[in-house]
């Protein structure tokens, strides 16, 4: 009653809040005009009706089915069932009506059968049904009367179909019965709840479940048995032996129960007679070995409890019979060494574990037997210097970790045992000079970082040694000469950034030192003469530009420097174009 009592206080107060909220939204929406919407079926008839407010439901709504039978009734407030809530029969009749607020059901509830005849009625409190609840058989004949206060079900009174009264004033009995007249359920009441003799049948008349209730909890021997009459289970519920069968006769379960709590050793078996699981309890919990088979009999679990707990040493199997994980508990929490196999029988990963968190060395392997990794955890987290190794054993990389965070000098090894990468890391990020190379231990770059983004002067290298390209960046943007070569060491471009823009002379060589183009560029867009040159050295085209805008002369010569075409522009605009002596 207690629990039941706070319950509803809690309730009212959110109920409370509701409304003040309700009243200041209110207030708001007093001023606009609902809307009033008509939904139709493909047929063109009318399957609901009723008026939005700001996209969703406001006031009284119905709805009907295709064959315009009024199905619902529902009122709304702010798109929530707030109010009546009621359901017809296809006949016409009322099937059951509630009210509601804020979408919660609160209040009176009644439901009818179809023919017309009330079958219940009741309260809801807050969503939870309350206080006295009546039910009619559908000749118009009271059923029962229950008291759903405090969470429970207690009988005040029952009838039979034709008026006979077995349950008055929470004493008697309660027969329910098949279509067949075969009792279904006998249930003994003293002071509303179940208290005596309690049996159930199945349809054929034969027994299904017996035995006897003290204040609504089942006491002593019951017995249940399958429709064929075969034993299912004896369970005593204070004191003795709980068994329980298959149909075929075998086992399925047996333990002891000592003043209504499991004790001793429990055990379950399989279909075939095979251990399915034993369990030792005390007191309801279990405490020592717990251990699991498969239907194979191989051993599925060994694991040991105390009071309920899992403590000390757990062993899970595959089931062909190989190790799949084996480790240690302290109060359910995984504690100490843990090895967790692959399913060809070799070791995946160990190591140790404080408190369930991954703490001291941790190793994984490779398929072979090889090592894939070894580090350092700290409660869960990755600390002090880790190795991760190819699955010939050479090793891959290597480097500390602080707090979860690489830090300081990392490297990284190609198979064959060159270096391949090395630099700093402060905090998880790369900071400082980091240095590549190929595979043949020549030199690949040499690149300045900082907080993981590159940051200083960057040079790249061919595979035979010759520098590649060769840039400055400072705060992400590129910064003054940029220069690119090809492999035999001539110049390819060569340049000025400014700003992470090109600004002055851009120059453009073939492998063989030629010149080929020349770009002038003032706050990243061209400006002024841009030129080019045929391979054999002569001139092919000048272009002169302004703000990044073609302006001025455009001339391409061919080969032997005459001129092929001949152009001028104005801010990006043709003025003048003249081709072969001829004038457009």
């Amino acid at each position: 009653m207690h629990n039941k009592l706070i319950t509803i206080k809690i309730k009212y107060m959110r109920l409370l809040s509701l409304i003040i909220l309700t009243l200041l939204i209110t207030q708001v929406f007093a001023q606009e005009t609902p809307e009033i919407i008509t939904k139709k079926f493909k047929n063109g008839k009318t399957e609901s009706q009723g008026q939005m407010l700001y996209g969703v439901e406001e006031g009284h709504w119905k709805y009907w089915d295709k064959n315009e039978n009024l199905i619902q009734e529902t009122d709304f407030h702010k798109g929530t069932i707030n109010g009546k809530l009621i359901y017809y029969y296809k006949n016409g009749k009322k099937q059951n009506e509630g009210t509601f607020f804020l979408g919660q059901q609160h209040g009176l509830y009644k439901e009818w059968f179809e023919n017309g005849q009330l079958k219940m009625s009741g309260k809801y409190t807050y969503g939870i049904q309350d206080s006295i609840w009546n039910f009619w058989y559908d000749n118009a004949q009271k059923k029962k009367d229950i008291d759903l206060s405090n969470l429970s079900e207690k009988y005040i009174n029952y009838w039979t179909k034709n008026g006979n009264q077995t349950v008055n004033s929470g004493n008697g009995y309660v027969d329910l019965k098949y279509n067949n007249g075969i009792i279904k359920e006998h249930t003994e009441y003293k002071n509303g709840f179940p208290n005596g003799n309690y049996y159930a049948n199945y349809e054929n008349g034969k027994i299904f479940t017996k035995g006897v209730y003290k204040n609504a909890k089942r006491i002593g021997t019951w017995q249940s048995f399958y429709k064929t009459g075969e034993k299912k289970d004896i369970l005593n519920y204070n004191n003795g032996e709980n068994t329980i069968w298959y149909k075929s006769g075998q086992k399925k379960m047996k333990g002891h129960v000592k003043d209504g709590k499991k004790n001793g050793e429990w055990t379950f078996w399989f279909s075939d007679g095979k251990k399915q699981m034993t369990a030792n309890f005390i007191d309801n919990k279990k405490d020592g070995l717990v251990t699991k088979w498969f239907e194979n009999g191989n051993k599925k679990l060994e694991m040991q409890f105390a009071a309920d707990k899992k403590n000390g040493k757990a062993s899970w199997w595959l089931e062909n019979g190989k190790l799949d994980i084996e480790g240690n508990f302290v109060n359910n929490i995984q504690d100490g060494k843990w090895t967790y196999w692959r399913t060809d029988g070799h070791k995946g990963n160990e190591g140790y574990y404080k408190n369930g968190k991954l703490d001291g060395e941790w190793t994984w392997w490779y398929k072979n037997g090889q090592i894939w990794k070894k580090g350092n955890y700290s409660l869960g987290i990755k600390s002090g210097e880790w190795t991760y190794y190819f699955e010939n054993g050479k090793i891959f990389k290597t480097g500390q970790f602080d707090d979860g965070k690489e830090t300081g000098l990392w490297t990284e090894y190609y198979e064959n045992g060159n270096k391949k990468l090395e630099g700093n890391f402060d905090k998880g990020l790369m900071n400082g000079k980091w240095t590549s190379w190929y595979k043949n231990g020549k030199l690949k770059s040499k690149i300045d970082f900082k907080n993981n983004i590159k940051n200083g002067t960057n040079i790249y290298y061919h595979l035979n040694g010759n520098k590649q390209l060769e840039e400055t960046i400072i705060d992400s943007l590129r910064q003054g000469v940029y220069k690119t070569y090809f492999p035999n060491g001539q110049i390819n471009i060569s340049g000025t950034y400014l700003n992470d823009k090109k600004e002055g002379t851009w120059e453009i060589y073939d492998k063989h030192n030629q010149k080929i183009s020349e770009e002038h560029y003032k706050n990243g867009r061209p400006e002024g003469k841009w030129m080019t040159w045929h391979r054999e050295g002569t001139v092919k085209s000048e272009i002169n530009y302004k703000n990044g805008l073609k302006h001025g002369d455009v001339i391409y010569y061919d080969s032997n420097g005459k001129i092929k075409l001949k152009a001028i522009y104005k801010k990006g605009k043709l003025i003048s174009k003249q081709a072969n002596n001829k004038q457009d």
